[in-house]
């Protein structure tokens, strides 16, 4: 079920959710330098957290995926790496 083209889907999906985020976080962030707000300045750095999350989670998709076609049966399990 996990082959190369359902490795490369969920990256896909992953990547243009992490380029959409990261459009906003900047958006947000020039919005709160220009309106002088605080708030929507936490707001951007909320967003960051999601940002590394994400980022956090298509480096354990890759790093799994590259260990799937090198090493052991028992090592190529790593779902849990991004955890």
């Amino acid at each position: 079920m996990t082959d190369i083209t359902t490795h490369q889907a969920s990256r896909k999906r992953l990547l243009i959710a992490l380029s959409i985020t990261c459009s906003f976080m900047v958006i947000q962030l020039v919005a709160a330098y220009f309106a002088n707000s605080l708030a929507v300045f936490a707001d951007a750095g909320h967003l960051f957290v999601h940002n590394s999350t994400l980022f956090i989670a298509i480096l354990a998709s890759s790093i799994a995926f590259t260990w799937r076609a090198t090493l052991t049966m028992a090592l190529t399990r790593r779902s849990w790496l991004g955890a």
